[in-house]
This record gives C-alpha cells, structure tokens and sequence, in this order.
C-alpha cells in the first residue's frame, strides 16, 4: 500500500494527537517521568534520534536500560553529530539488531566510522540507509556487504564529489534482492556509462527510483530493464544527451504507473522516441525541460503521443521553460493558436497556463483547478464552455520601467500559443499605471487577479510614460477582479500641493520624499502633541472646530487651539503604528475622533478627515523617523 505526502501528514498527525491523548490522560494522574507506561515511552522515542534516546536514558536506571535494550524499541541513527559519535558506535555493536534507519550525511564521518566497520546479518531490523560518500575505496567494500541485510528495503546515496565508478556501484545495488527503494543523486559531471543490457535476465525488486544527473536516455532505458517491478521513477537530469536510442528494444514495465522526468537539452523528437521504449500503463506523466524546441507547444504532436502511447494517462503534468537569453524574441510559437483547448484537452481537464519567471517564460499544461473566479459558480454549470477559456498568463516579475518588455515580448509570446482569458499579477505592489496598456494588450481578458497596487512613483520611470498611460482608454471587458491585499502602504499624509496657505487640504499620497509628506511631532504637554508640516510649519487641523464625524482636516496657522491637538494612541502589537485622536473631539459630548480615511480608499488624492473609532487599519499610522 502506497502513501502520498498528504496521506503520510494525515498518518503522522492522528499519531501525534493520539500520544498527546495519551501523554495528557497519564499526566492528569502521574506526577514523575517514571510513571509513565512503556508503551508510551516507545511512542515517544519513536519521534527522537536513536543517539539522542541512548543518551539521554542509558544511564538513568535498570528499567529504563530494560526498555533500550528490548526489541520492541529500534532506533533511527543520524551520524550528524560528532558528540554522538561514540554512543553509535555503542549501539551500532550492542543494540544492532534494533536499528531500523541508518543516515549518514556527513561524508568525513562516514569514511572515519564506516572504513572499520561492516555489516552482516545481525542488523535484521535495518530497513532504510541514507549514505554520503566521496571515496570508492570504501564505498565499495562496503555496498558488498548489504547483501547480508535481510530487510534493507530503503538506499539512497549522495555521491557529490565526483565519483566515477557508478558501473561497479549499480552491479552491486542491482542485485540487492530485498531493495524497493533507490535513490542515486550525482554531480552533473558524473555520468554513468558502460552499463550493459539486461541479457541474462537479472531482475530486483524495485518498485521506487529516483535518478538524479548521471543518466542518459540511454542509461535510463538500460537500467529500467534491471527493475520489471518498477511502479514510480523519477529522473532528472539537466545536461541530458540521448544517443542511439532507436537500437534500443522495448522494455515492457506492466506495473509502471508514475513517471516523473525533469530534463534539457532533449528535443521533442527524442523524447517521443524515448517515450515509445517504454511499454507500461502510465497513469501519471510529470515532464519539466528546457530546450529550444517549440514542437514541446505543439497540442497535436503531443495528443498523438499521448492517445498512441500512453492511452492509460489520467494526469498529464507539462512545464516546458523558454529562457530569454539568446534571441528569444524570436522564438514564437508558429503554429495554430488555442489548440491546448480542443475536445481532447477539454475531456481529460487538462488546461493551459503561462508564466512570467525571471528570466524566462514558462509554458504549462496540467490538470485544471478551481479558480477564484470559478467558486461562484453553481455545481450544475456545465464546465465545457468554462475550460475553453481557461488559459491563463501569470506574471511572477514584472519591472514596471520595463513595462513595454511585458507587453510586447512576454504577451506576444503568450497571445501566439492562445488567447489570455485570466491575468494574475502576483508582484507585490505593482505601479497601477501599468495596468491599462498591459489590460488593453489582452482583449479576450475576462478576470484579473491582484497582489497589491501601488500608487507611487517608480524608481526610473520614464515621465512621457505617466502621460501615456492616463491619456490610454481602458478597453477591458473584465467582469471579475480580485484584489488580495487593500492597504494604503506607500501613502503618507500630505498637504496637497505642497501649498504654503492656510486652509490647505490634507490628503493621503504616495510617497515623493517631499517636505510636505513629514512632519515635526512636538510634545504640548499632558499627553497632547502638535503635528506641523515640514515645509510649511503650519499645524494638523480640524476645520472649523468641528467634531463631527466627516470633518476635514487641513492645515493652518499654530495658534495652540484643542483642535490642533492630538493624543498619540500606540496600537498593541504593532510597534510603531499609532492612532491619532482629536483632543477638542475628547472634550465635547460623543465618542472620540480619529484622524481616518474615507471609506478605507485606497485611491490617491483623497482628503483625511475625522471619524469615531471603528478599530479598522484607515485609522491606523506609522510614524517613521527620519
């Protein structure tokens, strides 16, 4: 029985909450560590490293030396720690038959601990090894030895230092009979060659494979005719070369459900090539790669693969990443456009997506998920019509000086594959004014989705651009907008203009690092400041000594009036961030004023004005001192 990573968070969490269970129902009634049952100290040693356990209890008293040494316990051993290093010795030669996980990933203690020491038969619980090794004068000798384990079912080996005898590593690993399990991570430099055919018919048991960077299509094809019982493979490897693979038989793998492969370097043609050596029941196929090849955007090549060679496929998982190096501006797809949208994809829900990374952009098809836009919808709607728009561009990074890029380099690309219908900005703070050309490229657009906006001015922005993109009519036909995140960061409080004149409104602005946006706090005594601008030095006003809610604030002349006066409330929890509260409005009937804006807009330009306390964050303040 196979477990998903949800699966297992699922499993460890019930088992976490049935020990806490049990930990609270004995502690309501125990009052020492001792009265605790042995049941439960097995349960909670299954949580701790095994040298920890040895440590911490060896030496306490008999019982407790009773219970490390029953086989009821076994131990996960981590030589990660030098401190410990003798306490695995200890148990590595008394309590062998206990261990269950072996991990060693630290190369040096490995070669000082393992070059004198050999396994045998006696590790007859010893299930997992996780081994880093640099050096094949050890390594070797001691991969021969796991032969005698008889439930080692668990290997994985991290040979980053340019290991180069992998041949003699896989013969070894390749008839260990109880393997289900194998994971083998390399340099990129390090490549596996010379590893015969499987012609005398030498087969394992594994069902798990995981090969990381030292494998060719070649390699690949060859090693997976040593495992008939192989379920789920995962292959990576990002300087992949592919040489004669047509001379290659075809490896029948009946129980191959899930085939994971994350490659560059490999055109499209190759790949299908490959693909057709495999005869299996592929339910699951994840394909990541880079490469200049748009054939890999091709919807029909790729249905005529999918219903030729994998017709048992149900989950269809396609990144293929286009960099914007080496004139990428000109390498657009040629073909016909929407076809990611025909019958074929639209029966299996698979859905298209595009993404703008640094540095590239990356194309996507992959099972089609609710979206924010979607969740309104009632069950009974027919979702046809809905997958047929369904194609979305995601912008990860965007320059906002670089607005022109986006629009006529990463939307032309996308626009040539298929129509846009949903845009996802997921910048944080993007300067609005980019908004309307970017929405104006995209003329099928149906939905946006926000992060945050921003109303300031960006750093390099060129001035002509500010005039062209107000001077722009909005052409958008967006029916649905989503906004994450409405705040007012950015904005400070300002006195409009930066006018010198009495009676000057006050308003919230972008920052512009003007004198008009700060001000000097000064204390007036009994817990009452003034506020002046910085510019002007004229004080924070309530107009016309009003306290109602509404009131406008202004600036004018200091002239020590209550309503010039402010109590400087500090938010708990938020350091920095104040309240401001009107001291004429605490004087007069009716609940407190703060200084708020209106109806929490997020809008620039608007006037700050006076409202009882509604605890929202348009009455909140940071103050920064400069």
């Amino acid at each position: 029985m196979e477990f998903s990573k949800s699966d297992m968070k699922q499993f460890n969490n019930e088992k976490i909450k049935k020990l806490e269970c049990k930990f609270k129902q004995q502690t309501l009634s125990k009052t020492t560590i001792e009265d605790f049952s042995n049941e439960l100290f097995f349960q909670i040693f299954d949580y701790l490293d095994g040298c920890e356990i040895y440590y911490g209890f060896m030496d306490l008293n008999k019982r407790f030396q009773q219970l490390l040494n029953s086989s009821l316990l076994l131990f996960k051993i981590n030589f990660d720690n030098k401190f410990f290093m003798n306490i695995c010795k200890q148990i590595m030669t008394l309590n062998k038959h206990q261990i269950f996980s072996i991990n060693s990933c630290k190369p040096l203690s490995m070669n000082r601990f393992f070059s004198s020491f050999s396994f045998d038969s006696s590790f007859k619980q010893l299930e997992s090894l996780v081994l880093y090794e640099s050096q094949s004068n050890i390594l070797i000798p001691f991969l021969n030895n796991l032969s005698y384990l008889p439930r080692l079912f668990s290997l994985t080996l991290y040979l980053l230092e340019g290991l180069t005898n992998l041949v003699d590593i896989y013969k070894i690993i390749l008839k260990l009979s109880m393997l289900k399990y194998l994971v083998i991570i390399t340099k990129d430099s390090n490549l596996l060659n010379s590893l015969s055919i499987n012609i005398d018919q030498q087969f394992n048991n594994i069902t798990h494979l995981y090969i990381k960077n030292h494998c060719s299509f070649n390699d690949i094809l060859i090693l997976m005719s040593y495992t008939p019982q192989l379920h789920h493979i995962c292959y990576s490897n990002m300087n992949c070369i592919a040489t004669n693979i047509k001379n290659i038989s075809p490896i029948k793998l009946s129980k191959l459900k899930r085939f994971f492969l994350c490659i560059n370097g490999i055109k499209f043609d190759t790949f299908e090539i490959f693909l057709s050596k495999i005869d299996s029941k592929i339910e699951i196929l994840s394909f990541t790669t880079r490469y200049e090849d748009m054939t890999y955007l091709d919807a029909n090549r790729w249905q005529s693969l999918i219903l030729n060679k994998l017709s048992y496929l149900k989950i269809f998982d396609l990144n293929y990443y286009v960099s914007f190096q080496n004139g990428f501006e000109n390498r657009l797809y040629h073909g016909k456009s929407n076809q990611f949208s025909s019958s074929f994809w639209i029966e299996r829900k698979w859905i298209c997506e595009i993404r703008k990374e640094y540095g590239g952009i990356m194309y996507l098809i992959h099972p089609y998920k609710t979206r924010w836009d979607e969740l309104i919808l009632d069950e009974t709607v027919n979702f046809s019509p809905v997958m047929t728009k369904s194609t979305q561009l995601i912008l990860n990074d965007i320059c906002a000086k670089q607005w022109r890029n986006i629009i006529h380099v990463t939307i032309r690309h996308a626009l040539a594959l298929a129509e846009i219908y949903h845009l996802t900005i997921s910048v944080e703070k993007v300067f609005f004014g980019i908004l309307i050309p970017i929405l104006n490229s995209l003329p099928k657009l149906c939905s946006l989705k926000l992060h945050s906006l921003s109303f300031g001015d960006p750093e390099g922005m060129n001035p002509k651009d500010y005039k062209f993109f107000f001077s722009m009519k909005p052409k958008s036909k967006i029916t649905k907008v989503y906004l994450e995140r409405m705040d007012t960061d950015g904005f400070l409080m300002e006195i409009e203009g930066a006018s010198t004149t009495e009676r000057a409104r006050v308003l919230q602005w972008p920052d512009n690092g003007g004198d008009w946006q700060k001000w000097h706090v000064q204390y007036s005594g009994h817990g009452q400041y003034r506020l002046l601008a910085a510019h002007s030095r004229q004080a924070l006003d309530a107009y016309g000594w009003q306290t109602n809610n509404g009131a406008p604030l202004i600036q004018a002349a200091y002239h020590a009036g209550d309503n010039q006066l402010w109590k400087i409330n500090e938010v708990d929890g938020a350091p920095g961030v104040v309240q401001l509260i009107s001291v004429h409005s605490l004087n007069q009937p009716g609940p407190a004023k703060l200084v708020s804006v209106p109806a929490s807009s997020t809008a620039a330009g608007i006037q700050l004005h006076l409202w009882e306390e509604v605890n929202n964050a348009d009455q909140k303040w940071k103050m920064i001192r400069l």
